[in-house]
Order: C-alpha cells, then structure tokens, then sequence
C-alpha cells in the first residue's frame, strides 16, 4: 500500500508540476499555433513553445496543447444547458438567455443526470466544442458526425456497450475522448484512426471488452498522445482487418497503456503469428512511443522470445515497452517454469532468455519433443531412441533453424524430404544407414554439423561435394575407397579444416585416412579419355576467355579509344583557325540566349576565337562541307546537349577527337538530356564516363571559366580558310 501510495504522489506531483507549468506557458503567451507535420490540423489548439526543442515535437505538442479557450483572457465559450422534454428522459439543448457572451463556440456540460439519448437537435448546435455527458445513462452515441468542431466529448459512466469505427467519422478536431467506466464489450478496428480523424487523448478505461483489435494497439501513422484501456481487457487480441506491417509507415506515436488486464500473449505477439514475414519490422513499432503492461500477466514463452530477438539492446525494448515507474509489476503468467519471474528478471538473466521456449504440437512427429527456442534461433526436434526406420515426413513449420535429432534409431536410408534444407543439425549416428540419396544430402547445404556414426556405407553420392567435409562426422567405420571414387580424397583434402571430424577409407591397402587417397596412392591408370577431357577443358576455357574479350571490345570500344588517348601523348599542329567550335540546338531559346549572351562573350574575353554556326555563315550558307571543314580546323568543340537537339556535327567532331589526339571535345548538358533525347549520340556514355562531360546544373562550379581552363589560352596562328586540300582531307577520316 504504501508502495503504491508513494508512486501515485509521485505520478501526482508530476502531473500537478506539469499543468503548473503548461498554465503559465499559454497564459503568458509562450505557445504557438500546432499544425502538426502530417495528418489535418485541429482548430484552436495551443502548443507551448517548448515543446520546439523536443525531439518528436509532434507528439510533444499532441500531449500537451490546449484549446484557446482555456486561456480566458482570449476566449469564452458559451454555455448550452440540457432541458428534459419527456418522461422518456429524451431532452433537447437550449441556450441560456442570460448569456450575454458574444462567443460563437458552445459547450454543454451535463453530468449526473437521467440521460438515456443524446439530445435530438445536438446538431442545430454544430459549433459545440466541448460535450460532457458523464454518469448519465447512455447506451449508445448518436450520430455526431455533425459536430465538425468538436474537441473534447466525455462520456465517462453511462451504459456504452459497442463502439462503431464510423461514431467519429468527420470530427477532424476531436482531440479528447472519454469513454471510461462503461459497459463497452467490443470496438471496431480503426476506431481512432480512420478517415482522416487522428484522437490525441483516448481513455477506455474499466470497461469489460472480451476482444481488442490490434489496429486500436497499433494506429497506422496515426499522431496520439495516449489510449487508456487500462482494467479493460479480459479476453484476447484480433487482427480481424488482418493488419500488415508496413516498412514505409509508422506505428505507435503514444503510449499504450494495457495495464491490469487480462489476456494471454504480448499483442505483438499476435502480429507475428498473423504475418511471421514481417518479423524484422516489428522493430519499426513504437520507435518514439511505448506500451505499459503494469499488473498485466502474459506468458512468457517462446512468443515472448521472438519479440526479444528483434531488439539488439535491451534497452529500447525495455524503453518501448515498460513503465519507468516498477517495472517488476511485468510479470509472467506462465508457462510454470517461468511463473516466478518477472519481465526485468528475464532482461538481466540471459540464460534465463533461453526458457523462453515453446512446446510445438502441429506436425510434430509422433513419439518426438519439438521445442522452438528463439534465444538460440532453432526448433529443435528430438525423436531419439523413437523406433524411427526413416526420416519424419515432416516437421512444424518455423522460421528458425531445425535440429533434427535422430540417434538410436532404425534408419537405413538417408531419403529427401522438404524441410531438409532449413536443417542446421543432423544427428544420425547409432544408425544402420546404409545409402544416402543425391537429393537428400544436396539439401543440407545448410547444416553446420551432420553426424553419421556407424554407419554401414557402401557408397556416397556426389551431391556430397557441395557441403563442407569438415562438418561432417563418419564416425570410425571406413567407406569403401577406390579409383571409381577416388574424388572423395580430393573433397576432404580440399574442404576440411583442421576439425577433429575424419572420414576413414578401405582400400586394397588397408584402412586409411580419406586424405591419403590419391590415383598415385591406388595405381589408378590415367585413360586416354582423361587426357582428352583435360585438353578440352583447357580449350574451352581459352575459347570462353577470347569471347569475353570480344564482347568486352565490343561493348566498350569507345572506352578503349579514350583510353588509348589518354595514354599516347597528343601531337602539336602547327595551325588552327579556330578555337573553339560550338555546336546547339539553334531552335531552343534558352540555349540560343545562354552561348549568345553568356558563354560566347566570356570566351572572346579570353582571347578564344569561336565559330558559331548560325552566327559565322551567311544564312543558307551552312552546307555539310563548310561545316567539316570548320570543325576538321578547329582544336575544341563544344556541343551542347538539349532536349530535342539534333548535334548533326557530334559524329564528325567525335572521329576527329579520337584519331587526333591534341583536339578536345566537351559535352555540355544544358538539362540533363543525355539519357534521354541524346542517348543516339555514339561514344557520348564513355564520354562521360571519362570525364569529358559537364552538367549545367553543377552549381558548385563556374561552368563558362570550366570550360575556358579546358579550352586553354588561345592557339590559333593564322586565320585564313582552308585550301580545298584540307578540306578533302577530312574525308580521309573514317566517321564512326
């Protein structure tokens, strides 16, 4: 008792220092208008300016904001009373005239009457904010789907026994919610989360609900401070809706608090059971709320243990899901063994981690013990000394590793079976077995340990060769050893560690340790048909190199010239006419004003001499001629990428490039084209890969004094045009 009285001082002078601090922040107007980040805001709603600082300033403002109206400096709400008008206790709302309050929000407060029904013209009164009908008669609440600005509705004491998720359908300002100390049996998911309405105060405390809906546990991106059930569960959790975990939304920004109920299993329990897939986001629960189970017995089983195995510290579950005032009021209902301990005795003891297990009846095979044990990530299944002549038809189905453990049986035949390859342990020894098939041990690949001690084997298959020799253990007896077989030598010499396990041979020699066998050890002849295969393995392989180089040539050819010339030095010539060649989409505007009226006089400033198509050559002029030519005597060319751009001198400008190795080309991406518009332009991906690619958009760089460095000071010595000689000496170079 006087624990209990201390705790609730202490929980009071809490709440007392709070509130004290609340009324001074909105009352001097330290707070600010709340608009959470997602979701619909709320009308009217204050929030203290520290709750800025929070980390989940969200949910610090859900817990603690306040309506206008509670700083009556700013606010008044106008007072409607409850007027009975039948022996039938139906009443009607009426405003009172000496209420002289010019305030357009409204608020009825009527508690301790003969209530049955909501009053029949509640919504002639769509400005009500705030309803307290509390420890009235109420069966059932009307439709209030008309009080759009409602904010708090309390309803505490009356005779509720069903909660429809469309009660509070259209109140996207209902922020408190009393629901406590009523008949309520049974509530539709999604009560407080669905069409837009988002509850930060939910109390459905000391009600008898016989099921609880695990969306009313974990609301879906839903923003609350806090639902209460509290003395209110006495049955089990449902995923009627068949809730899934969903990796791209959150669940539980507020507490949850289960406390004093009764119901067998943790509730995240049931969502692994419902959808086992979805084990690795169960972690995404609760990240920034918690769930209190105070006074609330559950078993403490393997259920338990899985949720345990998804929190790598111990300290985010215990911050998730205990309360910080005892946490030794978690505590287990059993199974027996576990009955003592508490929740925090479980966190501090590992070992006792490893009880958290669980007796598996479904497929069990008869005469087995299958206990699934999360702590050490296994199901183990023993049917030791059972009678067995062959391997189970099958197994429970689990998510964990199977150990399969099976000495001192009857089994001849190591046959195939599905579940072999979740199989982690194989315990076969004190067995007969006499032949193992391909299929079965192929599907080990899995087990970390197979054990086959006396055995009784003529033979292994070759599908052996795919698990690791070293984790299995022959026992003694020796396997028949010769030059049909000789690959076994090679598998254990190659596989094993240095492991005590070992696989002994019977040879014409005698008895011998596997690794000694060789061909040279039998006097194993080397056939013709050996020397052959070698040879043509040798020749395929030299066949399958020279193919990959040819598709590598293939697919990179570009990437092999820039490469190329990159390596050779580049030759001086002795004349350029130009400078710089610049080839655009003339049609575009944007891309006409930037080289006209930007990167062209920057250049010239340089002292750069550039050639502009539609600006150097009289109108109609331009012929395929004059523009090799140009591009054939210039050292740089520049072509800008445009959505649309055709680039008609790219191809001549690009076999120049590579075959020259003292020209420079520059592509110029004026909005991120290249993967679309331009990717016919040959070679223009190894461009860019090799660094002769500029983005526009790269605000990290001056792109006009870019190109200018990569442009060079200016080279040109003489400005007379071409002979015809050059000119017909670009045909020479072969366009690619």
């Amino acid at each position: 008792m006087e624990n209990k009285f201390s705790s609730n001082a202490f929980f009071l002078s809490k709440y007392f220092a709070l509130t004290t601090l609340m009324a001074v922040a909105l009352t001097s107007g330290q707070s600010f208008r709340f608009v959470p980040s997602m979701g619909t805001p709320k009308e009217h709603l204050l929030c203290p300016t520290w709750c800025q600082n929070d980390t989940y300033c969200d949910r610090c403002c859900a817990c603690h904001s306040k309506p206008e109206w509670d700083d009556n400096k700013t606010s008044y709400l106008r007072k409607v009373h409850v007027e009975y008008n039948s022996v039938r206790d139906k009443a009607l709302l009426k405003i009172n005239k000496q209420d002289k309050s010019q305030s357009t929000l409204y608020s009825v407060d009527h508690v301790y009457g003969r209530l049955r029904y909501f009053p029949g013209n509640i919504c002639s009164f769509q400005h009500l904010v705030l309803v307290d009908f509390s420890f009235n008669h109420i069966e059932e609440i009307a439709n209030i789907s008309c009080l759009v600005h409602l904010d708090t509705l309390k309803l505490k004491g009356n005779k509720l026994k069903y909660i429809s998720n469309t009660t509070f359908i259209n109140l996207r300002n209902l922020r408190e919610v009393d629901l406590s100390h009523n008949l309520i049996q049974k509530m539709d998911p999604n009560i407080f989360n669905i069409a837009g309405v988002q509850t930060y105060h939910v109390d459905v405390s000391q009600n008898i609900l016989k099921t609880l809906d695990i969306t009313n546990v974990f609301p879906e991106n839903a923003l609350f401070c806090e639902v209460n059930y509290t003395h209110s569960l006495f049955g089990k959790f449902v995923n009627t809706a068949d809730m899934r975990l969903n990796p791209n939304k959150t669940y539980g920004s507020g507490e949850v608090i289960l406390s004093n109920c009764v119901f067998p299993d943790h509730p995240l329990s049931l969502l692994l059971v419902s959808h086992p897939q979805d084990y690795p986001l169960i972690s995404k629960v609760f990240q920034h709320g918690r769930i209190f189970m105070e006074g609330t017995a559950v078993m403490c089983d393997c259920r338990l243990g899985f949720i345990l195995t998804l929190f790598r510290v111990m300290e985010d579950f215990k911050r998730r899901f205990f309360a910080k005032t005892d946490s030794m009021k978690y505590y287990c209902a059993g199974p027996p063994n576990m009955v003592n301990y508490t929740y925090m005795n479980i966190l501090e003891d590992k070992n006792l981690t490893h009880l958290l297990v669980c007796d598996v009846k479904q497929f069990c095979p008869k005469g087995c013990k299958c206990i699934e044990q999360p702590s050490k990530h296994r199901l183990k299944v023993n049917c030791e000394n059972s009678s067995f002549t062959a391997l189970p038809e099958k197994v429970p189905i689990t998510k964990l590793n199977v150990e399969l453990h099976l000495a001192k049986n009857h089994i001849a035949n190591l046959e195939y079976r599905d579940y072999l390859d979740k199989v982690s342990l194989l315990d076969l020894s004190d067995n007969p077995i006499q032949s193992i098939s391909p299929e079965a041990i192929g599907s080990l690949t899995q087990a970390t340990k197979i054990t086959l001690n006396e055995h009784m084997l003529k033979g292994i298959p070759e599908t052996i060769r795919k698990l690791d020799a070293s984790k299995i253990d022959f026992g003694d007896n020796p396997l028949p050893c010769d030059c049909d077989n000789i690959w076994i030598g090679d598998w254990m010499r190659f596989t094993r560690d240095n492991s005590s396990s070992k696989l002994m041979c019977k040879t014409f020699k005698g008895v011998v340790s596997a690794e000694v066998v060789t061909t040279s050890y039998l006097d194993c002849p080397v056939g013709t048909s050996e020397t052959l295969l070698q040879v043509m393995v040798g020749l395929l392989s030299a066949l399958c190199c020279m193919l990959i180089w040819v598709l590598i040539a293939v697919q990179f050819k570009f990437e092999i010239l820039l490469l190329k010339r990159k390596i050779l030095k580049p030759h001086s010539r002795k004349k350029w006419i130009y400078d710089v060649f610049i080839e655009f989409d003339e049609e575009s505007y944007d891309v006409r004003q930037y080289i006209f009226k930007t990167l062209q006089p920057f250049l010239l400033s340089k002292g750069l001499e550039v050639f502009i198509p539609c600006a150097d050559t009289t109108p109609g002029e331009t012929t395929d001629a004059i523009m090799l030519s140009t591009i054939m005597n210039s050292k740089s060319v520049l072509v800008v990428l445009s959505y649309g751009s055709e680039n008609i001198a790219y191809s001549s400008a690009f076999s120049y490039f590579l075959h020259d190795y003292d020209r420079k080309l520059i592509l110029l991406d004026f909005d991120h084209s290249t993967r679309n518009s331009n990717s016919h332009l040959k070679g223009s991906a190894a461009l860019k890969r090799f660094g002769y690619y500029i983005p526009i958009t790269d605000r990290h760089a001056n792109i006009c004094q870019r190109l200018a460095d990569i442009f060079g000071p200016s080279v040109v010595k003489d400005l007379q045009q071409p002979s015809d000689d050059t000119v017909s000496d670009t045909t020479e170079i072969q366009l690619l």
